[in-house]
């Protein structure tokens, strides 16, 4: 092989275009028209925390949420409401895992914020009739993002 050619084939090699690089979205922002919804991997503790911001109220931010990782993403779920020898009240909503190639810091898209209300007898559930779970979902706009912490 002459010098020459061996420079050419080198210097194609050099220029080709490397294997995109990706990592795993951090923090996710889901809105509804009334609700926001921040949900950070790994908070300043290390810990995932959730900010959840109704209307024009205060945010308020949960440490304590309740996640399941599952092969169709991350199921995160936050209690609501609880009435004592009434119902409990949770929302839950299913987070994809998200890969972010090389500059992209951002992706969007859709899922499903779902509202369950249960009974929360002192008796229990057995004098109750009929399902013992209502649940109604509503459509939530989402971004996935990297965040460097």
């Amino acid at each position: 092989m002459k010098l020459s050619t061996l420079v050419v084939l080198l210097s194609a090699f050099s220029v080709a275009p490397a294997f995109a690089s990706s990592r795993s979205a951090n923090q996710y922002v889901c809105k509804t028209s009334d609700l926001t919804i921040t949900f950070n991997i790994a908070g300043n503790s290390g810990k995932p925390t959730l900010q959840v911001q109704r209307g024009g109220q205060n945010p308020r931010i949960d440490t304590e949420v309740s996640l399941e990782k599952t092969s169709l993403g991350t199921l995160v779920i936050i209690e609501k409401r609880h009435i004592p020898d009434l119902a409990t009240q949770v929302q839950a909503l299913l987070l994809p895992a998200v890969n972010l190639n090389n500059d992209r810091f951002q992706s969007e898209f859709s899922t499903l914020l779902i509202t369950t209300t249960y009974p929360t007898t002192f008796f229990g559930t057995g004098g109750v009739d009929g399902p013992l779970s209502n649940s109604i979902s509503e459509p939530i706009s989402c971004s996935a993002d990297f965040v460097m912490s």
